[in-house]
Parts: structure tokens; C-alpha cells; sequence
């Protein structure tokens, strides 16, 4: 049993899944979230992604940020961020994403657990999951 279909638990859910296991996702929330904060991955993060086969799900709801520019209370640049050049030197994958675009990318991955599961098992089911459609 995985408690709570946030993005961990969704993630955790379709691993577990993925391995053979008997999985039931519960969530008390009537729905996602409709708002979050933007998230960089890259390095660590993208290669564990590309590692559990979620990567491409993530790239195609990631936003190509040009640059990140920070302000002072008078709206005046005081430093900036070039995510071309940081993408390069971060080995050249830096995937940004909205949380609610990421959340919907695992709930999407779930898809990726199908029958036939192992003798004995279930197959994945999603009891209480809100619907992201």
C-alpha cells in the first residue's frame, strides 16, 4: 500500500508495480494540486529518471526556460542565470517543471504497469486516485 499520490507516491507506485508487486495507491484528496513551483532537474535527477524510464514523460511537459533574473524590491536585475549555458554545463539536460505538469507526467507513467502481472499478483489498481483529466 503507498499512501498519498503526490508525485512520490505515484513514482513509488509504479516502481513497486513495475517490480511485480501487488500495489494499492490511496489518496485522500479529492483532486491534484492545481498550482506549485517551478523545479530544475538535472545531473541526479535526471539520470534517475532516465534510469526508472520516466525521462521522456518529463521532457515533454518541461518548459524551456532562456534565463532566471533576480530583482531587488525596486524591480532592478541584480544577478542572472543563462540556462543554455548552465544546460552545457550540466551535461546538457536540465529539464524545468511545473509541480502540478509533474505530477500529472507520473500519474500518466502508471500506464506503463499492465497485466499480465507475476502468478499471485494483482494487477496495479488505484483506489481513491483523483482524476487528472
Amino acid at each position: 500500500m503507498v499512501v498519498g499520490a503526490g508525485i512520490a507516491g505515484l513514482v513509488a507506485a509504479r516502481q513497486l508495480g513495475l517490480a511485480g508487486w501487488d500495489v494499492e495507491l490511496l489518496e485522500k484528496s479529492g483532486a491534484p494540486r492545481p498550482d506549485g513551483y517551478m523545479m530544475d532537474f538535472f545531473g541526479p535527477g535526471v539520470e534517475a529518471a532516465e534510469r526508472i524510464g520516466l525521462y521522456p514523460r518529463l521532457a515533454a511537459v518541461a518548459y524551456h526556460v532562456e534565463a532566471a533574473e533576480y530583482v531587488d524590491p525596486a524591480g532592478r536585475p541584480t544577478s542572472s542565470l543563462d540556462y543554455d549555458q548552465f544546460a552545457r554545463l550540466a551535461g546538457g539536460k536540465v529539464l524545468s517543471l511545473l509541480r502540478p505538469d509533474m505530477e500529472r507526467a507520473a500519474l500518466a507513467a502508471l500506464e506503463d504497469v499492465t497485466p499480465p502481472p507475476p502468478p499471485g499478483a494483482r494487477p496495479l489498481r488505484g483506489a481513491g486516485l483523483p482524476s487528472m483529466e
